[in-house]
């Protein structure tokens, strides 16, 4: 009843994770080469754990799927205006130019017209899966060359269409219903997007609000995973990528109060299927049929690499973009994409490609991906030389402007009631920009309707609060009532920001002395804080002058914390904290 070779193969996948990832990252190498070298050794061509690919490539496809979803879920729909000039701009000659150019060479090697074009458009293609999921390890994809680089990777897949359609139109000539097949399918994309824009604006935040109400968190999960794989299925459908039905879906939600917890939820079936798919490219790697056409495969991974490298360091000067951030993203998207194992394939079905050529351009595109955590290495290294050289650099343009705009770290609140809307309404004051999280759906509600920046979160998750950007963050502030879920979440920021500032709302000095001694850079006994501000208004009745009053408070309250150190036991028991 059971298909045990299904499960095994599940089992061999899930032993390289095992074995490679924990090998690399002692290395201080990405994990993504620990994919591929383990899908190398477990592929056809060496240990033949997995004789067909395609057995996993369709749960593989769907770690590029939640990839796409988490990254729209982090552009806020302001950052992508600012981006539509180099999406619709630097995105789309990129897409022209480059194909154009590959094209024309390829058809000076093979004098195939069709397939020269299918070649260009394939090659000019880069991987939306390894160059995002790159500079989310390194923090740079909000980065100048992060953004600009992501802008072009969006409107590759937004040429998907037209470039699948575009191959039965090759195929056949002749065959004059196949452009009207062509602007079907444009128009069938078109109205993809329009729906899920249209759909999500009006549906999505209501639907997910009514789900909070019961806060339990596989609901909220399995809405994560419905609405992610729900827009890539309806793409899909009407032959485009997947990935960009996802990410248009996390666009929709940026900009809503469960942004952060989705996030944290996708995050796990992100990392784990992402990964598949990398293990799925280092399949892909014929060491046999690269040995025997090596001299050739080798030609073109090196003439893909600087070509790319070469047009898009031009067209990014052509807007005017600084030589490091032009050089950084050319090297950045250097590499074939998984796209092109599609188009090829689709091209060799329809004889369209030959098979002799498709022996040279496969392995080429899979040793191009391979390359490209050492060419983003190398790009960071080079940025770095030639930033040092400051007669070398160029200032900043306008658009390079907009897109580097660097925000103010922000300040994390964790819990959104009375004192975290007054410590919200302070760093107001001094425009200082704040994050907050709570898990009162109508607190959060009513919060972000005046435009606060409040999210639906738990500040105990530890994928909660790397969600919020609490790394980023310039300083944390813990205001929850529960003593318990305050020092739990104490534990967990100092799990994962060690160093960030964090401050904590406590319920007395006992309570204050035990959270500073968990990691907390001062707890603040909200008795002692009252009971002080009540006296300082005693004395102002008295005629004390500000001055006097400010000196006065200041002094009870550091002479309240040396009492706290020179009377309070270090760990009180139960008993002891009841009579204090």
């Amino acid at each position: 009843m059971h298909d045990h070779g299904i499960l095994l193969e599940i089992l061999v996948l899930l032993a390289i994770t095992l074995v490679m990832v924990p090998i690399f990252q002692r290395l201080k190498a990405s994990p993504i080469l620990g994919y591929l070298i383990g899908g190398v050794l477990i592929g056809p061509s060496v240990l033949n754990f997995i004789p067909e690919r395609e057995t996993v490539l369709i749960l593989a496809e769907f770690g590029v799927v939640f990839l796409l979803f988490s990254i729209g879920l982090e552009l806020p729909m302001r950052r992508l205006r600012v981006m539509r000039k180099l999406v619709f701009g630097i995105g789309f000659l990129q897409v022209v130019v480059t194909s154009l150019v590959l094209g024309m060479i390829a058809y000076a090697l093979t004098g195939l017209v069709e397939a020269s074009v299918v070649i260009g458009i394939g090659l000019a293609l880069s991987s939306t899966a390894m160059v995002v999921q790159l500079l989310m390890e390194r923090g740079e994809i909000y980065g100048r060359p992060g953004r600009v680089s992501f802008s072009i990777l969006l409107f590759q897949d937004l040429a998907v269409v037209p470039a699948l359609a575009l191959v039965p139109l090759l195929a056949n000539p002749g065959h004059g219903l196949v452009i009207e097949e062509l602007l079907i399918a444009i128009l069938e994309g078109v109205a993809a997007i329009v729906f899920i824009l249209a759909l999500g604006r009006s549906l999505i935040s209501p639907f997910l609000g009514f789900l909070t109400v019961s806060r339990s968190p596989e609901t909220l999960t399995a809405a994560a995973l419905f609405i992610a794989i729900g827009a890539a299925s309806l793409t899909g459908a009407v032959g485009m990528s997947m990935a960009l039905g996802a990410f248009l879906a996390g666009l929709l939600l940026a900009e809503s109060p469960f942004r952060t917890q989705l996030e944290a939820d996708i995050q796990p079936f992100r990392g784990l299927l992402l990964g598949l798919f990398f293990t799925t490219v280092g399949m892909s790697i014929d060491l046999g049929m690269l040995w025997a056409k090596l001299d050739q495969v080798l030609l073109l991974l090196v003439g893909l690499l600087v070509i790319k490298t070469a047009l898009i360091w031009l067209l990014c000067r052509l807007f005017r973009m600084g030589s490091r951030i032009s050089l950084q993203v050319g090297m950045s998207l250097a590499q074939g994409g998984e796209f092109a194992f599609v188009l090829f394939g689709l091209a060799g079905q329809v004889d369209l490609l030959p098979q002799d050529l498709l022996q040279v351009l496969l392995p080429a595109i899979a040793l191009s991906m391979a390359l490209t955590p050492f060419l983003l290495m190398a790009a960071g290294r080079l940025g770095q030389s030639t930033s040092s050289d400051k007669g070398s650099i160029e200032p900043d343009t306008e658009i390079e402007a907009e897109v580097a705009s660097d925000e103010q770290a922000p300040v994390l609140i964790l819990g959104f009631g009375r004192v975290g809307q007054t410590i919200a309404a302070v760093l107001d004051h001094e425009h200082h920009p704040y994050v907050a999280l709570d898990l009162a759906p109508k607190r959060v509600a009513v919060a972000r309707r005046k435009g606060q920046s409040v999210f639906y979160g738990s500040g105990i998750r530890q994928d909660v609060l790397r969600a919020s950007g609490v790394r980023h963050a310039k300083a944390v502030v813990i205001t929850l009532d529960d003593l318990q879920a305050a020092e739990e979440s104490l534990e967990a920021v100092r799990r994962e920001a060690p160093n960030v500032p964090v401050f904590v709302r406590a319920r007395d000095h006992v309570h204050s002395r035990l959270l500073m001694a968990s990691g907390a850079n001062d707890a603040v006994p909200e008795l002692l804080e009252a009971s002080l501000q009540l006296g300082g208004m005693v004395l102002r009745s008295l005629q004390h002058s500000d001055d006097q009053v400010t000196h006065t408070i200041a002094d009870m309250r550091h002479l309240a914390g040396e009492m706290m150190r020179d009377f309070i036991p270090e760990f009180p028991d139960a008993e002891d904290e009841e009579k204090i």
